[in-house]
């Protein structure tokens, strides 16, 4: 039997209310990789959004993900 890896990777915080929900409910379609809120504020969100397929940012990095033009909606990805 061969593994195959998820077809996504996902980056989050490493707190259990930003990783557990989403490990569970992404059935193996998205690796999630973890850091500390604060790898976030020391890390440009567009070189971090280059490197992943989903990320899951807090409010305040927002401003800058959408100055930045890093972020698509998932409505524009996805069907319902």
């Amino acid at each position: 039997m061969t593994h195959t890896a998820p077809p996504y990777r996902g980056l989050t915080w490493d707190h259990p209310r930003g990783h557990d929900a989403l490990a569970a409910s992404a059935g193996g379609l998205v690796h999630w990789d973890v850091q500390p809120l604060e790898g976030f504020e020391s890390h440009p969100i567009d070189a971090l959004c280059a490197r992943y397929d989903l990320v899951v940012l807090d409010h305040p990095h927002l401003g800058e993900a959408l100055a930045t033009g890093c972020l698509r909606p998932l409505d524009d990805l996805f069907t319902a």
